[in-house]
Parts: C-alpha cells; sequence; structure tokens
C-alpha cells in the first residue's frame, strides 16, 4: 500500500520539472532575446567607451540590488512555499510584509552609500566617466531592480509561477527595449548619452515594478488579514544566503570591475560584450533551476536520493546540449556571430567569448550542486565555497591583468568559476551522497531524459 501511495507523489514531483518550467522558459527565453536585441541596440548607437562604462553600471546594480535584499529573496521561496503548504496564511502574509520592509530598509542603506560625495567620487574614478551621471536615477535603478526580484520570488513561493516567470526579468526587459526604440527615434542622430540610457532604464525598472506590485496586492488578499512575524527564524535562512548571494555576485561581476580599474572602456565594451553572450549558455540550466528547487527540498526531506539523483542529472544532462552546442558555434564561428550581431569593432571580443564560454560549460556540467547544497540545508558550506572563489577570483584577477590584460583576467574568471562549481559538486557528493553532473547517456539519449522528467 505504500508503494502505491509514493508513486504519484514522485510522478508529481517530476511533473514539475518540465510543466511547472514551462513558463519560466518561455518567458527566460523571451527575456535573453529581449536583452540581447537591447545589447545590440545600444552597441550601435552610444559611443564604445560608453558601453563599458554602461557594462559597469550593470555590475553597479547588480551588487547594490543584492546588498540592498538583505538575502530575503530565496528564504522568502522557501519560507512561503512551507508557511502555505502547512496552511498558515498569517505565517505566509508576515513572511513578505517581513521581507519588503527588509528590502526597504536596504534601500535606505544604499541611498545614503550613494549620497556620500566621497563614494560619488570613487565610482567616477572607476568607471573613468568623462560626464557627470545622475546618481538619484541610478539609485532608483538599483532599488526597482531589487524590488523586482523581490516580488518575483514572493511570486515563486506562492505557486504562482507566470507572475515570477513574467515578473523575474521578461517583463522588466521588454519594457526597457520599448523605451529605448522610443528613445532611439526620437532623438537627434549620432551617439546617444549615457544618461539617457541610465534614465531610460531606471523609469522601465520602476514600471514593471508597479505592475508587479498591483498583482501582488491582489493576490496576497487570498492569505487573509491576519500577520504573523516571526524575525530570529527568517533571519537564520536568510542570512547565509545574502552572504552566499553577495560573494556569488561579486564573483561574477568582479571581472568587469577588476577590467574598468585599467582606464580602458573600450576594452571593458569587448569583454562585457563577451560576458552577455556567455551567459546565454546557463540560459537552459536556470530555466530547468526555477523548477527543480522546490523538488530538491523535497525529495530530500523525503529521503528519496536515488530519484533525487536521476532528476539532477538528467537535468544537467539537458542543460549540457544547447551549452556544448553554443561553445562549438563560438568556435567555429564566433568572429561572424560578433560581427554580425554588434558591429565589426566587436570581432576583437572573440578570445574572451571562447575562455569564459569555457568556465561556464564546466559550470553548466556540475549541474545544479550549488542550488543543492541551498535546498538540503548545506547553505552555509556554500557560503564559505563561494567566499573562498571570490576572494581567489580578485586576489589573482588583479595579478592576472597587470600582467597578462584583459586575455589574464578572462583566464582567471574562468579558472575560479569552474574551480567553485567542482568544488560544490564534490561537497553535495561527500556530504549528501548525491552526484548532479551531466550524465553521457542522458545527452546521447535526450528524448529518454524528456521522457523521464515528463
Amino acid at each position: 500500500m505504500m508503494q502505491r501511495k509514493s508513486q504519484p507523489e514522485d510522478l508529481a514531483s517530476r511533473a514539475g520539472i518540465l510543466s511547472g518550467g514551462l513558463w519560466s522558459f518561455g518567458f527566460r527565453v523571451l527575456s535573453a532575446l529581449s536583452g540581447m536585441v537591447l545589447v545590440m541596440l545600444v552597441a550601435r548607437r552610444l559611443a564604445q567607451a560608453d558601453i563599458g562604462r554602461y557594462f559597469s553600471l550593470l555590475s553597479l546594480v547588480s551588487i547594490a540590488a543584492v546588498m540592498a535584499s538583505g538575502g530575503v529573496g530565496t528564504a522568502a521561496v522557501k519560507l512561503i512555499a512551507q508557511a502555505l503548504a502547512e496552511r498558515q496564511m498569517a505565517r505566509a502574509r508576515g513572511i513578505i510584509d517581513l521581507s519588503l520592509r527588509l528590502l526597504l530598509a536596504g534601500g535606505v542603506v544604499v541611498g545614503a552609500a550613494l549620497a556620500l560625495p566621497w563614494f560619488r567620487e570613487l565610482l567616477r574614478i572607476q568607471m573613468n566617466l568623462r560626464h557627470a551621471i545622475s546618481f538619484p536615477l541610478i539609485w532608483l535603478w538599483i532599488c526597482a531592480s531589487a524590488l523586482q526580484s523581490l516580488l518575483a520570488e514572493i511570486f515563486r513561493g506562492m505557486a504562482h509561477l507566470f507572475m515570477a516567470s513574467i515578473f523575474g526579468g521578461a517583463l522588466n526587459t521588454l519594457i526597457t527595449l520599448a523605451a529605448f526604440l522610443a528613445l532611439s527615434v526620437f532623438s537627434a542622430p549620432g551617439p546617444l548619452p549615457l544618461n539617457s540610457l541610465i534614465m531610460a532604464t531606471a523609469l522601465a525598472n520602476l514600471a514593471s515594478v508597479v505592475i508587479a506590485s498591483f498583482c501582488l496586492l491582489i493576490l496576497s488578499r487570498r492569505l487573509g488579514g491576519q500577520v504573523s512575524r516571526a524575525w530570529p527564524g527568517f533571519r537564520r535562512v536568510s542570512g547565509p544566503l545574502w552572504a552566499t548571494q553577495i560573494v556569488l555576485v561579486i564573483l561574477l561581476q568582479a571581472d568587469i570591475w577588476i577590467l574598468q580599474s585599467m582606464g580602458d572602456s573600450e576594452v571593458v565594451a569587448l569583454y562585457g560584450t563577451a560576458v552577455r553572450m556567455t551567459l546565454l549558455l546557463t540560459l537552459p540550466l536556470a530555466v530547468l533551476n526555477a523548477a527543480l528547487l522546490p523538488v530538491i527540498a523535497a525529495q530530500h526531506a523525503l529521503g528519496r536520493h536515488a530519484a533525487l539523483q536521476s532528476l539532477l542529472r538528467d537535468t544537467a544532462s539537458l542543460a549540457a546540449l544547447p551549452a556544448l552546442a553554443a561553445v562549438l558555434l563560438f568556435v567555429l564561428a564566433g568572429h561572424i556571430v560578433l560581427g554580425g550581431l554588434f558591429g565589426e569593432a566587436y570581432r576583437d571580443a572573440l578570445p574572451f567569448l571562447l575562455v569564459l564560454s569555457c568556465g561556464q560549460l564546466v559550470n553548466i556540467l556540475c549541474g545544479c550542486a550549488g542550488y543543492t547544497l541551498m535546498m538540503t540545508g548545506l547553505q552555509s558550506e556554500m557560503m564559505w565555497i563561494t567566499i573562498i572563489f571570490g576572494g581567489l577570483m580578485i586576489l589573482c584577477g588583479l595579478l592576472a591583468v597587470h600582467r597578462a590584460g584583459a586575455f589574464g583576467l578572462a583566464c582567471t574568471s574562468a579558472v575560479c568559476l569552474a574551480g567553485q562549481s567542482i568544488a560544490m559538486w564534490l561537497r553535495v557528493r561527500q556530504a549528501r551522497g548525491l552526484w548532479t553532473h551531466a550524465s553521457w547517456n542522458g545527452m546521447v539519449r535526450p528524448l529518454a531524459t524528456l521522457r523521464r522528467l515528463r
């Protein structure tokens, strides 16, 4: 009898990987394509040096948004889902309320930092800015980006995958693209000023947040009017996740900042373009992970380690196939791809693209090791692994860029990302007895792999 009862639960868990990820897949693809079109248009309307500064600003916003969030996004997914599963509506509403309050406090702290004259001057020197930029607009961009990410995670915790997917970046990217197109049409011929792009991006983020907030207001009414807050428990979960996210985003963005410190914004433009291209490799894994996260927690809690390992390796196998194809395309026709998408000047980004793609490929082949650590109670270990490799990236990157230039920095970034991924992969095996890497059979028989995840 117990065997019969568990079978539907297994099927339901597996069904969440593909059917639950359909919305995520569609909107992530839409977001990625829209983002690529946006970068292509920006590359053709801004001076190349300003493109480098734009990539530096994107890095600044990413880091500052994580700093402002306090790690509440990932914690909110886990705690809201648990509260709703236990029918504790007041606790779920309390988690939402507490998450928004913490993010508001983080936004105030970030705003205070940007208001400091010496901090602004430091940013101007670091990004080699020749013209004044609007720091109030940058603060609006940071806060709107952080709030948008949190709202998407709240929707995910409430099991509204459609809302989580559309507000996870797709809507914002589409609005930004539309705003930039309107700006390009109605502006004078010639290169656009960087401040115009900052304004369009910040206002697009704000518009997306307003729409997401209205949707959350409607959905949260179903939770009732009572609010139950649990501050200590929330901080125990969000604290390590926050530290992990901060170091991880620094690890992902440090190379841009190290390169920008050398003062050559045109090289930053080439390097940043290569980074944006390599992020496309991670799209399939990110899509599958969006549906896999709650399944990891559930299967681990039930002790179904064999089924969980099968899920992890199957998803890694499916994600590895398009990544391998993309790397092969870069090797065979990278010059053509870069020149056709961004302009002839960006053909010189190929060496960076090839090296960084290798690092991302190792990361993808290792599968969902990092999220497995977080979802099985090992978030502190994930934090320390990330801190160690983040520190190595910054230290070795500073040495490499002075000795071998941007190419040396790209090699350092790729090696540190690959090392971090392998370390997490080995730790999952050691601590939980699970392999997360892609399997050869899963890659050579993709249809059979898809049927297992159906």
